[in-house]
Formats: structure tokens, C-alpha cells, sequence
């Protein structure tokens, strides 16, 4: 009779988590996220090998990382082209994040620009500068339709400000 294959799910997720740069604290709300519910001490003690995992725990590990089943559970993850790609991933992810909150924080000083301009235009009694006025309109519409069409991209990435972790929501579809 042939040997078992070794498991390799604790060592993978070990090393995952540290590739990733996710807290254990972060690792157990993406587990959350997908409907497993994992207390960062068993975590721990998956991580130290003192713990097994369980099938739904590995499905969901493999989901957060991005990796197959089969391959997190048979196979040793370390350095490998699959270490250069996380880290690549991961830095892309923080990146778009960052600009995502750049973009955000821009279209809040937007916003609050055209309401003051749109509130002071009701104040105007001069015919030339009214006239102005209408002109931007226009403008101050087309960026109004044009941010209410990018505003899925919000609902894609949720942004959790107080931890800095962030989650895409793969189930918003562009309009």
C-alpha cells in the first residue's frame, strides 16, 4: 500500500499569510468574508502545525490566496515564480487601492466645488456672468454622469479606513 501525500495546508497557509502581508487579524476577516469562522488562536495554532485544517477552511484559504486546492494542499509553496507573482499582485492591489482612495478623496473636492458653484450661481443678478454660469453647467452635468458611472468601482473595492485591509467584491457588475 502506497503513503498518503503529505499535507501541506498549515505550512501553506503560514507561508501565504506572510507573502500576502496580511495580519492574522485580516486573514480571519477575509475567512469571515466567505462564510468561515476562524478565532485568530486557532489560526495560530493552524500555523504552528498544532491544528488541522478543515476541507471548508482550505477551499477558502485557496480562494483568499488564489491558489489551487489541489496545489495548497500538495504541494510546498516557497520560493518559487509563484512567490514573484503574489508579490507582484500584492503590490499592484496596493497600489490601485491607493489611487482609489486618491480618486475618491479628488471627486469629494469636485463635488463640493460644483455645489458651491452651482448655490452661488443662484445668487447671481449679473446677465455676463450668469451667462458663465450656464456655460459650466453643461460641464458640471457631463462630470455629475460621468462620476455616477464610475461610481461602481467604489462599491467594487471596499475600503476598511481604520486597518487599511481592503476586499474586492467580485459580485458588483459594471453598468
Amino acid at each position: 500500500m502506497g503513503s498518503l501525500p503529505k499535507n501541506w495546508a498549515n505550512v501553506n497557509v503560514k507561508t501565504l499569510r506572510g507573502l500576502s502581508g496580511m495580519s492574522r487579524r485580516q486573514l480571519v476577516e477575509e475567512l469571515g468574508y466567505r462564510g468561515v469562522s476562524l478565532p485568530q488562536t486557532s489560526l495560530s495554532r493552524i500555523e504552528n502545525g498544532e491544528q488541522a485544517v478543515k476541507i471548508e477552511e482550505a477551499i477558502a484559504f485557496a480562494d483568499i490566496f488564489e491558489v489551487p486546492l489541489e496545489g495548497f494542499l500538495l504541494e510546498p509553496i516557497g520560493d518559487s515564480e509563484y512567490q514573484v507573482n503574489l508579490a507582484r499582485y500584492n503590490e499592484a492591489k496596493r497600489n490601485l487601492i491607493a489611487s482609489l482612495k486618491d480618486i475618491d478623496y479628488e471627486w469629494s473636492s469636485a463635488f463640493k466645488s460644483i455645489e458651491l458653484i452651482r448655490e452661488l450661481s443662484g445668487q447671481v443678478s449679473d446677465p455676463s456672468t450668469k451667462e458663465i454660469f450656464e456655460k459650466f453647467g453643461y460641464i458640471f452635468e457631463e462630470a455629475d454622469e460621468s462620476i455616477n458611472r464610475l461610481g461602481w468601482v467604489e462599491s467594487m473595492f471596499q475600503i476598511n479606513e481604520l486597518n487599511g485591509s481592503s476586499r474586492i467584491n467580485r459580485n458588483v457588475s459594471r453598468p
